[in-house]
This record gives C-alpha cells, sequence and structure tokens, in this order.
C-alpha cells in the first residue's frame, strides 16, 4: 500500500539533507495545485505554503510539473480564457507560452519558476507517477534568489531523483 505523505516525509529527509532548501508536495485539482506536505531546509525563510493552501497551477512549478499531462486543446479547455493571472509581474501570461514551457519541462523532466508565484522565491518542480505511469503529484524545491544561483543545477538534478524515487514507491516503471 502506498502512502504518499509518509514516502514523502521518508525521501524528502533525505534530499533536503543535500540541497538544504524547503520541500513541498502538492496535487493538480482543476487549476489549483493544494500543497499536502513539506520538509523545510535551514533558510531563514519560511515558506507559507501549508498543507491545504491551494495557489494557481499556472503560477507555480509544482503546479505547472502537473500540467504536464494535458494535451495543448486539454490545457485550453482548463483555461478558456488563454490569458492567466499575473501573481507578480514575472508570471506567465498567456496559454502558448504555458504550453512551450510545458514542453520543454516534458524533455527535462522538471520545470522552474523563477519569482512567478512570490518576487524574490525560485522553484524547481518534478512529476510523480503512479503505477499506471500517470501523474498523481509533484515536488518542488523553494529558495530565494542568491541559493537559486549558486544551488540551481544540484537542486534541478535532486528534484528529479526524489520524484523518481516517490514514483517507484508508487509502483511506477520507467519502461
Amino acid at each position: 500500500q502506498f502512502n504518499i505523505l509518509q514516502s514523502f516525509y521518508l525521501e524528502a529527509e533525505k534530499s533536503v539533507k543535500k540541497i538544504n532548501e524547503s520541500i513541498q508536495l502538492g496535487i493538480l485539482d482543476g487549476r489549483n495545485v493544494v500543497y499536502l506536505a513539506k520538509k523545510e531546509g535551514n533558510s531563514p525563510v519560511r515558506l507559507v505554503t501549508d498543507p491545504g493552501m491551494r495557489f494557481p497551477a499556472h503560477a507555480s512549478a509544482i503546479g505547472k510539473i502537473q500540467l504536464l499531462q494535458y494535451s495543448y486543446e486539454e490545457l485550453i479547455k482548463l483555461y478558456p480564457e488563454k490569458q492567466l493571472e499575473k501573481k507578480t509581474p514575472y508570471t506567465i501570461e498567456n496559454i502558448d507560452d504555458l504550453w512551450k514551457q510545458l514542453e520543454q519541462a516534458k524533455l527535462r523532466g522538471y520545470i522552474c519558476d523563477r519569482q512567478e508565484g512570490a518576487v524574490g522565491f525560485f522553484c524547481v518542480a518534478a512529476p510523480i507517477y503512479n503505477h499506471e505511469n500517470k501523474i498523481i503529484a509533484g515536488v518542488s524545491f523553494t529558495m530565494l534568489e542568491n541559493s537559486w544561483n549558486s544551488k540551481r543545477e544540484e537542486a534541478c538534478k535532486e528534484i528529479v531523483d526524489l520524484a523518481s524515487r516517490l514514483s517507484n514507491r508508487a509502483g511506477y516503471l520507467n519502461l
């Protein structure tokens, strides 16, 4: 029996020790991500992404990575207005730019958010798959710009590794 929260806390601990930044777990609910859990690093800044909090998926790496499951046509149905709500001056503005980001993320296995959800914060997220090869959740590192500049490459690699470990626990077989 796969318990996503239990698995997250076990596996996220290892990743926090490596990168020393906060990690969130979230699921997609319509156009929003719902945060389920977080494991904090030693950053002096505390994240306000408490469990149960909702945030627009298009304005967060953890939300966008889960939008990978949609085709362009399905994305249009989800966002028929095609213009996206701006949370900061850096938030992606339209569905076509979002689609381009998602296409790149499919190739890389992760997606980044550079101050799109909150000014000064940078995130990288990767998808968690289940035994049916379906995205069931996402995980993300969140950090301040100075940390992002020094840890970006290592954080991207580690978030993909964390998502892979969680996917394997969920029964995903990457064939």
